[in-house]
């Protein structure tokens, strides 16, 4: 089984703009010596082989439970798929810290999911920061990473 994470941007901005911005997040020094936006467009593993793609957000044909349960359509997805082989609770730092870079830098509305369940780590919407309450998902190392005050939840979708 596959460990999918995605984060989902409702945004004006381009795909490109967004990998533009992906690639300009340091993850201790960068991302990767070799990670364009380019090729995150194009999909491309990092450190610790963690996978990342930027493209933009596909709706299911039934339609999209984001905005029918939360009430925002993402246009930009940012996919992250860990390397099973590496510390899948560093992969996961490394994308929760890119996440939270993100929501620093926009005003987007935003949720952060694990593909496979569909647990929200964490979701804002119209300002409003809320992260799930799970001590496993965002322990205090994770939580130091966010720049804005949050709230505490516990969603699926």
């Amino acid at each position: 089984m596959a460990l999918d994470y995605m984060v989902a941007v409702a945004t004006d901005r381009s795909v490109s703009e967004i990998a533009t911005l992906v690639n300009s997040i340091p993850l201790s020094g960068e991302i990767s010596d070799r990670t364009t936006a380019d090729s995150l467009i194009d999909g491309i593993s990092v450190q610790r082989g963690l996978y990342i793609r930027v493209s933009t957000t596909r709706s299911p044909a039934w339609g999209d439970p984001i905005e029918e349960r939360f009430g925002f359509k993402p246009t930009v997805s940012i996919f992250f798929r860990l390397n099973k082989t590496e510390s899948l609770d560093a992969q996961v730092t490394d994308m929760l810290f890119i996440a939270t870079k993100l929501l620093a830098a926009t005003s987007d509305d935003m949720i952060v999911y694990f593909l496979e369940s569909g647990d929200v780590w964490a979701i804002r919407r119209a300002g409003s920061l809320e992260i799930n309450s799970a001590p496993y998902m965002w322990t205090p190392e994770r939580t130091d990473m966010l720049h804005q005050s949050y709230t505490r939840m516990s969603y699926a979708l």
